[in-house]
């Protein structure tokens, strides 16, 4: 997507870890080739909640990248990615 690591604003892991460990998040405003306005950003969000029971299984996760990869035209009535 941006082809740039999680956190590359960051000098050192160890900045990194401490950034997770505080509860701090990539922000689209360190990744501009990707808008925030892409859907993949809900996608990671869901991803990243800190209480693991409210994440997305990896089936959700692959069917809203699948239902994201078919045009709007072509998707079900209804189907918005969320």
């Amino acid at each position: 997507m941006t082809n740039k690591l999680p956190y590359a604003e960051l000098a050192s892991d160890a900045k990194v870890i401490m950034a997770i460990m505080s509860g701090q998040r990539p922000l689209p405003a360190h990744y501009p080739e990707l808008p925030s306005t892409d859907p993949l950003w809900n996608i990671m969000s869901e991803c990243w909640c800190d209480d693991p029971t409210e994440r997305p299984t990896m089936a959700e996760v692959l069917d809203k990248l699948r239902r994201f990869r078919t045009p709007p035209e072509a998707r079900p009535s209804g189907s918005a990615i969320e």
